[in-house]
C-alpha cells in the first residue's frame, strides 16, 4: 500500500485542531492509501497525544512526533501568528528521510481525497502552492516581480528532495536576516520571497479560502467554484470556527468534522453546554461589528453574513 506523508506544526493549544484536519483527511482518503503524519511537536500534551491515538479507532495511520525548541526560533519576528508556524522552515532536515511531504496548517479541513493533492504534478518545481486572494497586494509590498505569484503557505506540496538538493534551508535562514522588517506575515512572506520562481500553482480548490473581491477576474470563476466544490476548506480569518461565536463561513463543515474526534466524543456535555452561549455570542460579534463600522446596516456584505448566520438551511454557515 502507498504512502501519503502529510506534516503539520503544532503546540498544544492547537493541538485538538490538528486532530480535526487529520480526522477529515482519514474520512476521505482512498483506501489505497496509509497515512503517515509528521507532526512538529511544540509541546503537545500526552492527553492530547492519547486523544490523536484513538482517531486510529476510525482507521489506522502513522503518527510520528519531532520535538521542537522554540529557542531556534527566537529570533523570528512575530506579528500575529505563533512561533510553531516558523518551525516547517527546518522540514527538509527533520524529514530528511521523505520524499515528498503535504504539509497542512491546522486550521483547515479535507472535504475530499487528497490523494488528488499528493499525485499532483510539479513540473520540476520544488513546491506547489495556491495563489493567495491578496496575491497581487503582498507581490508590491515584497517586490516579487509580476511574472510570479504570491501563494498561501497554509497547504504547500513539497518535493523534499529538491529541498535539500537546493539548500532552500539555509537560503530561508540567510532570506530571514535580510528581510526581516518586510515579513507582516512571518514565514509565508519569507517563503515566498525565496521560492517565488520555484513554485508550481495548485488548483484554487486545493486551498479554499473564502475572501470575497480578493481575487481578480481572471480567477473569479475558479474561486466560485472552489467554494462550491473544495478539496481542502481553509479558514484564513481571525474568526475561526471553533469559537463559540463564530459565524466564519461554512463553520458548519467544521464542526461535523470535529464531531468525528475524541475532543467532542469525551466532551460532549461540555460542548453541548458550550453551544447554549452561541445565541448570545454571535448576538455579540455583531453588536461589536455595528459599533466599529455604524453604516454596516447599509452594506450588503453585512446582510449576507446576516443571512448565512440566521438561514438553518444555509450549507454556507
Amino acid at each position: 500500500m502507498s504512502k501519503i506523508h502529510i506534516c503539520m506544526a503544532t503546540d498544544d493549544s492547537y493541538a485538538p485542531y490538528a486532530g480535526v484536519m487529520i480526522s477529515s483527511v482519514l474520512k476521505h482518503l482512498s483506501s489505497s492509501y496509509q497515512l503517515v503524519v509528521h507532526v512538529l511537536d511544540g509541546g503537545i500534551s500526552e492527553i492530547n497525544k492519547s486523544y490523536m491515538e484513538k482517531l486510529k479507532q476510525s482507521r489506522n495511520f502513522e503518527i510520528c512526533y519531532y520535538p521542537m525548541n522554540d529557542m531556534e526560533f527566537s529570533h523570528c519576528p512575530l506579528t500575529y501568528l505563533s512561533i510553531a508556524t516558523y518551525y516547517r522552515l527546518k522540514i527538509g532536515e527533520i524529514l530528511s528521510d521523505i520524499k515528498r511531504v503535504i504539509y497542512l496548517d491546522c486550521d483547515m479541513v479535507a472535504k475530499g481525497d487528497i490523494s488528488e493533492i499528493w499525485n499532483f504534478d510539479l513540473n520540476d518545481k520544488i513546491l506547489g502552492a495556491v495563489e493567495d486572494p491578496l496575491s497581487a497586494k503582498n507581490m508590491q509590498r515584497l517586490g516579487i516581480e509580476p511574472t510570479y505569484f504570491y501563494f498561501n503557505a497554509g497547504l504547500l506540496l513539497i518535493d523534499l528532495e529538491k529541498w535539500r538538493k537546493e539548500k532552500i534551508q539555509e537560503k530561508l535562514c540567510a532570506a530571514l536576516k535580510e528581510h526581516q522588517n518586510k515579513l507582516r506575515h512571518q514565514d509565508q512572506d519569507l517563503l515566498n520571497l525565496v521560492l517565488c520562481q520555484d513554485d508550481c500553482a495548485l488548483p484554487l480548490r486545493f486551498n479554499s479560502q473564502y475572501f470575497p473581491y480578493g481575487y481578480g477576474n481572471a480567477k473569479k470563476q475558479e474561486y466560485l467554484s472552489s467554494l462550491t466544490n473544495p478539496l481542502v476548506i481553509h479558514y484564513i480569518m481571525a474568526d475561526k470556527p471553533w469559537k463559540c461565536g463564530s459565524v466564519v463561513f461554512r463553520r458548519r463543515d467544521y464542526i461535523a468534522a470535529f464531531k468525528n474526534t475524541p475532543w467532542y466524543l469525551e466532551h460532549k456535555v461540555k460542548f453541548a453546554l458550550k453551544q447554549l452561549w452561541r445565541g448570545p455570542a454571535v448576538l455579540w460579534q455583531f453588536l461589536k461589528y455595528w459599533y466599529k463600522h455604524p453604516i454596516c446596516w447599509f452594506k450588503r456584505k453585512f446582510w449576507r453574513k446576516v443571512k448565512l448566520v440566521i438561514s438553518p438551511l444555509s450549507f454556507l454557515r
